[in-house]
C-alpha cells in the first residue's frame, strides 16, 4: 500500500494540493484522471519519488521516504518503481539492446540480459532487440520502452500517459500489458486523460482542479 498524508505542495503562491490524503491498493490497476493543469504531474512526481519538496508524508509499502536521506531514496527508486512516460525516450540511433543498457554499470551480466530476452518475448518485440530504434513504429518504442521500466523488476509501476502519442490499436496492446502485470503482484497507476484507460481501471480517481481526488471506481 502507498499513502500520501496530508501531503502539501505549492509552486510559489500557487496551491497545487492541501492536506491530500491519497492510498493506492497494492497489486491493483489505479487509474487517476484529470484535465491539463489538474495536478496530475506533480502527483505523478510526488508518487515517483522525483520531488520532495512538499510537506507531509509518503508512506511506500511502509517506509517513510520523507525520513530517508538522497542516497537511500534513490536507492529505493531505482529499485521500487518503473516508470512509463508519453514519450518514449529512447535514443533513435542506437539499438534496442544497447538503449536497455545505457545506464547498466554491468553491460555483460547474464541474469539482467536473460530478463531483457524474457520481457522483449512477453511483449512480442524479441526480434528488434538488435533494430536501431529509429526503425521502430510508436507502438513498438512504447513496448520497448515498458520493457526498460521493468528491468529492475519493480513493486510499482507509474505511467503518465502512456497511450497518448499511440493509435487506438497499440493503446489497447499497453494497457492490456499493464493490466496484466497485477497478475504478476505489481501495482500499476496510470495517469491520463484517455477514455480509454477506463475499463482497465480496479479503481479510479478523478483529479480536479482544486487539488482534490475524488474516488469514482
Amino acid at each position: 500500500m502507498y499513502e500520501l498524508i496530508n501531503v502539501s505542495k505549492s509552486y510559489g503562491k500557487n496551491q497545487i494540493f492541501t492536506n491530500l490524503n491519497f492510498t493506492i491498493e497494492s497489486k491493483k490497476f489505479t487509474g487517476i484522471f484529470g484535465e491539463s493543469g489538474s495536478g496530475k504531474t506533480t502527483l505523478v512526481s510526488i508518487l515517483g519519488m522525483l520531488d520532495q519538496k512538499y510537506t507531509g508524508n509518503y508512506i511506500f509499502n511502509g517506509i517513510n521516504i520523507t525520513q530517508l536521506g538522497d542516497r537511500e531514496l534513490s536507492t529505493l527508486r531505482k529499485e521500487k518503481i518503473g516508470f512509463l512516460f508519453q514519450e518514449s525516450y529512447l535514443i533513435n540511433e542506437i539499438t534496442v539492446f544497447d538503449n536497455l543498457l545505457l545506464n547498466v554499470l554491468d553491460k555483460e551480466n547474464k541474469q539482467l540480459i536473460k530478463r531483457i530476452r524474457e520481457l522483449m518475448d512477453k511483449f512480442a518485440i524479441s526480434d528488434f532487440l538488435y533494430r536501431r530504434v529509429s526503425t521502430l513504429s510508436g507502438g513498438e518504442k512504447q513496448r520497448v520502452a515498458l520493457v526498460r521500466a521493468l528491468l529492475m523488476n519493480p513493486e510499482l509501476i507509474i505511467a503518465d500517459e502512456p497511450t497518448g502519442n499511440l493509435d487506438k490499436t497499440n493503446s489497447e496492446i499497453i494497457l492490456s500489458y499493464l493490466k496484466s502485470l497485477c497478475l504478476e503482484n505489481k501495482t500499476v497507476i496510470v495517469v491520463s486523460h484517455d477514455e480509454k484507460v477506463l475499463k482497465y481501471c480496479d479503481i479510479q480517481y478523478n483529479l480536479i482542479k482544486n487539488g482534490k481526488l475524488e474516488r469514482c471506481l
